[in-house]
């Protein structure tokens, strides 16, 4: 049987297909023989590309300690709170499709998590990385 030539939006998408994705969709692969962790890394989507500090300043402040053991626990569980339910997590994040593992938060809120000081102190840290990766020369 002779099949229609691809349309040309088709044919111009399949050229820029990653491989494992052509061999899916346009070589009609047996998805069954691909490997799910292979697939999101093809695609970008297995968490690899979100190195935050690398992409968007070239730095990183390390702080030892910048909250206290009792404040990072805090932080924890309400992060968990929200993130899971009955051990699962409860959605996917509406960017990449992962597990959503966050909480927004506002300064009032962080402050009535960890504590008025740890927040002061947070800015503070804040302001100085600012500071820092905005001088020329450092």
């Amino acid at each position: 049987m002779d099949f229609p030539p691809l349309p040309l939006a088709y044919a111009a998408a399949a050229e820029t297909m990653v491989p494992l994705v052509h061999s899916l969709i346009v070589g009609n692969m047996d998805p069954s023989k691909v490997d799910a962790d292979e697939l999101l890394h093809a695609l970008h989507l297995d968490g690899s590309s979100h190195d935050w500090t690398g992409r968007l300043c070239n730095g990183l402040l390390q702080v030892p300690v910048a909250l206290d053991g009792a404040a990072c626990a805090a932080l924890r569980t309400a992060v968990d709170s929200t993130s899971f339910t009955d051990g699962d997590f409860v959605a996917k994040d509406s960017v990449d499709r992962l597990w959503d593992y966050q909480l927004n938060l506002t300064v009032q809120s962080l402050s009535a998590i960890v504590g008025d000081s740890a927040v002061t102190r947070l800015l503070a840290l804040a302001a100085r990385f600012h500071d820092e990766v905005s001088t020329p020369g450092l």
